[in-house]
């Protein structure tokens, strides 16, 4: 049975006094046609039941079958405090920011978010994928954010263990820093489980489990359902990408990195993770030219980038390849807290 491509927006919201309006409006991919449109309103502190509410209404309008526990999920009423949860959204922003300082800044978000409702488990969940991810990019040495990342976490499910976020979080915590794949299998499974449709966990699911586990058949097929869900994102289809690399299918990956770089030049992981493709395929010199322009668009001074690409440019001109990624390694250890050397990740976003 073939699937239907749409996609949803919010064409305008703004807030008056205590309430907040939305309008969303769904569309068919293919052709553009208007399929629907509805305006709500609510109070502030509804805004996990309106978002409910718009969930219900489109899986409606696309003939989505709900399963039964997804009707119980969609079915509880939440509230948050609407402080909380604009603070919330302030992580989630910087978060999306692929650099230290954006991930520093998310964690400070999400704490005073926490700080303001105790009881949103979404806070929790925020800080610790902030913590699995600042690790990866420098942020905080695997000694501080292991501890922190896990103890968000597991709040998060204290607090809502249907939270399928929450699975996800903990999920990423035991493969990143306690090497616990079989223990990570379980989480990411439940939390694709309770969401079906929740993309980025079964993109996480196949980065950070199936690949460092050697399945990579396996990770490739999950990551594709991942890009079928949400074919517009950028970071799905970056990683698609990486999958491919790692699956030793250097052509696809060549084609995706491509493809995600097309869709958007400034998207600064498209080309940090197609530079690593480049090097690893003999085109050195050009890899060190993609990963000075995914280093400016993460926030690096041009000047600072072009520093490091003439460095390590001067070591691969010396010394060949193998001076140069001894280069690479020794500008990346100045600033990175780098795993062991035994780390059993055998998959470059994830260790670098």
């Amino acid at each position: 049975m073939g699937r239907t491509s749409t996609r949803t927006g919010c064409e305008n919201s703004y807030r008056e006094g205590g309430q907040a309006r939305i309008s969303a409006q769904l569309i068919r991919v293919s052709d553009q046609t208007h399929l629907w449109a509805q305006n709500y309103q609510r109070e502030l502190h509804d805004l996990l039941q309106m978002e409910n509410e718009l969930g219900t209404v489109i899986a409606q309008q696309v003939q989505g079958n709900l399963t039964p526990q997804q009707k119980v999920d969609l079915s509880k009423n939440r509230s948050v405090d609407p402080e909380a949860y604009d603070l919330y959204l302030k992580g989630r922003f910087y978060y999306n920011q692929p650099n230290p300082d954006a991930m520093k800044q998310s964690v400070g978000y999400f704490q005073q978010a926490m700080a303001k409702d105790p009881y949103f488990p979404l806070a929790y969940v925020g800080l610790a994928d902030a913590y699995n991810i600042g690790n990866l990019f420098g942020a905080y040495s695997a000694d501080e954010s292991l501890p922190k990342a896990k103890m968000a976490a597991t709040k998060a499910l204290a607090l809502d263990s249907s939270l399928a976020e929450a699975h996800a979080a903990l999920a990423m915590e035991m493969s990143h820093y306690e090497f616990d794949f079989s223990g990570a299998q379980k989480e990411f499974l439940r939390a694709i489980e309770l969401n079906s449709n929740f993309a980025i966990a079964q993109v996480q699911y196949s980065l950070s489990c199936l690949a460092p586990m050697g399945l990579m058949a396996e990770a490739v097929a999950e990551n594709k359902k991942a890009l079928e869900l949400d074919p517009l994102s950028l970071t799905i289809n970056a990683l698609m990408a990486t999958t491919y690399m790692l699956a030793g299918d250097y052509e696809k990956s060549d084609q995706q990195y491509r493809h995600t770089i097309a869709m958007d030049p400034n998207f600064p992981l498209g080309h940090l993770y197609f530079s690593f493709l480049l090097k690893i395929t003999g085109r050195y010199d050009e890899g060190i030219t993609e990963n000075e322009k995914g280093e400016v668009l993460s926030g690096s001074s041009p000047e600072v980038a072009a520093a490091k690409a003439a460095s390590i440019r001067e070591a691969l001109h010396k010394g060949g390849e193998k001076a140069a990624w001894q280069k690479d390694l020794e500008l990346l250890m100045e600033k990175v807290d780098r795993p062991p050397k035994d780390c059993r990740h055998r998959c470059f976003p994830l260790c670098t």
